[in-house]
C-alpha cells in the first residue's frame, strides 16, 4: 500500500484542493454553497491529479526519463517497485472511481439539466485525457513544452471557474482573474520542478520550457509567474471589494523568500529542490488565506 501512496505523490495534491477551495469560497460568499458538492468536487479533483501522477510515473519510465541520475524522489515504475501492468491497472481503477464520483457530482449539481451535464461531462473527459497525455504516448505534451499551458488551464482556470459553477450555476467569467491568479502559481510550482530537472530532461529529450529556453529564462519566467499571480489576486480583491482577502499577502512572504533563493542559486550554490516544496506551500497558503478572506 505504501508504494501506491508514494506513487500518488501526496505533496502535489494540496494545490489541486486549492483551486476547488477558491471557487467554493466565492460561491459561499454568494450564499450559494452545498457541502456535498464541495466534498465531491475535492475528491474528484484529487483523483484526477492521482491519475496524472500515475500516468507521469509510467510515461517517464517508458521513455527512460526517470533513472538513477534523477534529482528528487525516486519513481516507482522506473525502480521496479510497481510493474508496468500494475500501474496500468492502478490508472484504470482511478479513472473508474473518478468517473463514477464525477457523474454523481454532476447529477447532484445539475439534476436533469442535460445541457450543463453534457458540457461538464465533456470537460471531465478532456481532464482525464489531459491527465494521461502529459507523459504517456508518442506525442506526450509534457515533452514538448506544453505542460505549463495545460496546468494553467486545468488546475487554474477550469478548476476555479468550474467548481464555482457547480455550486452557483451563474456567470463564472468574473472569476477568470482568480483562476489566472491560482493558475500562475500552479505553473510556478511546475517551473521549479523543471528547473530542478533541467540537466536530466535536456539529456533525455524532455523539452520543457526550461529546456527550450534555458535555466536563466526559467528564473525570469518564475519571477513573472509570481508577480502575475500577485497582480491578479490584488485586482480581483479590489474590484470586488473583498478587502478581508488581503490577508493572502502573508502567503507571498513564503513565495518571495523562495524566489530570492532561486534567483541567487547560481551565486550561492543553493539546492533548488527544497524550493519546490516552499513554492507549493506558499501557493497553497495564498489560496487558503484568500478563500478565508472571501468568506468573512
Amino acid at each position: 500500500m505504501n508504494r501506491w501512496v508514494e506513487a500518488a505523490r501526496l505533496r502535489t495534491l494540496p494545490l489541486t484542493v486549492a483551486c476547488i477551495l477558491l471557487g467554493n469560497a466565492v460561491a459561499f460568499s454568494n450564499n450559494c454553497f452545498r457541502l456535498s458538492i464541495f466534498v465531491l468536487s475535492i475528491v474528484t479533483a484529487l483523483l484526477l491529479q492521482v491519475i496524472a501522477n500515475f500516468a507521469n510515473d509510467l510515461g517517464d519510465a517508458q521513455k527512460g526519463t526517470d533513472d538513477h541520475t534523477r534529482v528528487g524522489p525516486k519513481r516507482l515504475v522506473s525502480f521496479g517497485l510497481i510493474s508496468v501492468q500494475e500501474m496500468y491497472q492502478g490508472i484504470a481503477v482511478a479513472i473508474t472511481v473518478c468517473s463514477i464520483l464525477g457523474l454523481l457530482l454532476l447529477y447532484i449539481s445539475f439534476g436533469t439539466d442535460w445541457y450543463s451535464l453534457g458540457i461538464f461531462v465533456f470537460f471531465g473527459v478532456c481532464s482525464i485525457l489531459a491527465a494521461l497525455g502529459y507523459t504517456l504516448g508518442k506525442y506526450a505534451y509534457g515533452y514538448h513544452g506544453l505542460g505549463d499551458v495545460f496546468s494553467f488551464l486545468f488546475f487554474g482556470i477550469l478548476g476555479v471557474l468550474g467548481s464555482f459553477y457547480l455550486q452557483d450555476h451563474s456567470n463564472c467569467l468574473p472569476l477568470l482573474l482568480l483562476g489566472c491568479a491560482h493558475g500562475f502559481l500552479v505553473v510556478a510550482v511546475l517551473n521549479v520542478n523543471n528547473m530542478r530537472d533541467y540537466q536530466g530532461d535536456k539529456i533525455k529529450g524532455k523539452r520543457t520550457v526550461v529546456v527550450k529556453f534555458g535555466p536563466n529564462f526559467g528564473t525570469v519566467y518564475h519571477c513573472f509567474l509570481i508577480m502575475a499571480s500577485l497582480v491578479c489576486y490584488t485586482y480581483y480583491a479590489i474590484s470586488n471589494e473583498k478587502y478581508y482577502s488581503f490577508i493572502f499577502i502573508a502567503g507571498y512572504a513564503v513565495l518571495f523568500l523562495s524566489l530570492r533563493r532561486i534567483m541567487l542559486r547560481n551565486v550561492r550554490n543553493y539546492n533548488i529542490d527544497p524550493e519546490l516544496k516552499r513554492t507549493s506551500v506558499g501557493a497553497l497558503l495564498v489560496a487558503v488565506l484568500f478563500s478565508a478572506g472571501l468568506t468573512c
